[in-house]
């Protein structure tokens, strides 16, 4: 958006994260705000040429901030050595294309995760909000009882995949998407900060009819012990 000279802020931005890139990107130029600057400066609705541009530009910075910044966020070790040996298995699904899910799997297997399956946007017919990733994943781990099947996610349209599949949906309050900070980082903000960023995720995944709330992966552990 930078190069457009468009203003975009961080929350138009999480409004649709994890959707496939381009549908993202047209959902975000049709935002009131950004298409409303992009008509000033234009005088024009994006056109496909336009969006086309745009996406190529934003997939070379991804393969370089993909490679520099992908972590494991804290806990996300503990719980696979919970889930291994529980011999419960993992599936992946997102809304990155094919191309920058094996940059984000190679840098995991050298950090020791496989996941048991991963699927991308662009392997199927349809994103999210759709279930066709998780369907796949289900499908490739012969999984045919949806009940049997959890699905974590700290956005909105991965929740949305969960539901339209039928399974267990878990959303994740406080870090991911929601709030980008660890644990240690979290105690640094004011309990009175904290406990309103909370709330407003609280209610965003209640629209959404999620089933579970946790505020980090750590506590996903407990949750399958006592809940599911």
């Amino acid at each position: 958006m930078s190069k457009y000279g468009i203003k975009i802020t961080n929350d138009i931005i999480k409004i649709d994260m994890g959707i496939r890139k381009i549908d993202h990107l047209k959902k975000i130029l049709k935002h009131k705000i950004i298409n409303s600057q992009w008509k000033v400066k234009f005088n024009k609705n994006p056109t496909k040429r336009d969006i086309d541009t745009i996406i190529k530009i934003f997939d070379k910075k991804l393969e370089i901030e993909v490679l520099r910044r992908t972590s494991y966020i804290q806990g996300f070790t503990k719980l696979v050595n919970f889930l291994r040996i529980k011999n419960i298995k993992i599936g992946l699904t997102t809304g990155y294309p094919k191309n920058i899910l094996n940059l984000i799997l190679k840098k995991m297997r050298l950090k020791g995760f496989r996941p048991d399956y991963s699927v991308s946007s662009s392997e199927v017919k349809r994103g999210r909000p759709h279930p066709d990733m998780t369907l796949k994943v289900m499908k490739k781990l012969n999984i045919s009882t949806p009940s049997e099947v959890i699905k974590v996610d700290d956005s909105l349209s991965g929740i949305k995949e969960g539901k339209k599949a039928k399974v267990h949906t878990v959303g994740i309050l406080l870090s991911g998407i929601n709030l980008a900070m660890s644990k240690l980082q979290r105690k640094k903000l004011k309990p009175s900060s904290l406990k309103k960023l909370r709330k407003i995720n609280i209610n965003l995944f209640k629209k959404v009819k999620t089933d579970f709330l946790i505020d980090d992966i750590s506590e996903l552990k407990n949750l399958i012990n006592y809940k599911i």
